[in-house]
């Protein structure tokens, strides 16, 4: 007997109800988090001098999503890097699951579009 599998079908009315009830519980210590209705987005301030603490925030929810049964589709995740620093200051890439995530120059969140020099 095959194994029996659920969900939602994605573009149902459904579909982001239940997502926005599941991740109501969501929350990253150290973070800015903002919670769409089928979208999580959150940022971290780097002041000079110091060092991200991003990826371990990332391992974190990683682990939380993992818990509530969720899976993270690591090719729509996207890291938006916006300084004032005067010399580029390089930072590890961002990975998810062992996979590095794109560092995009630009991006629309709510109908804004964002740019790495704002």
């Amino acid at each position: 007997m095959g194994g029996c599998s659920s969900g939602v079908t994605q573009g149902t009315k459904l579909g982001p109800w239940l997502f926005t009830n599941m991740i109501n519980d969501l929350s990253i210590v150290g973070v800015s988090l903002w919670k769409y209705v089928d979208d999580t987005t959150f940022s971290e301030t780097v002041h000079l001098n110091h060092n991200s603490k991003i990826q371990g925030h990332v391992d974190d929810l990683s682990k939380q999503v993992s818990a509530d049964r969720f899976q993270i589709n690591e090719d729509k995740c996207k890291e938006l890097r916006i300084t004032f620093a005067r010399c580029k200051i390089n930072f590890d890439p961002i990975k998810i699951n062992y996979k590095s995530i794109n560092c995009i120059k630009k991006a629309k969140i709510l109908g804004v579009t964002l740019s790495s020099d704002l």
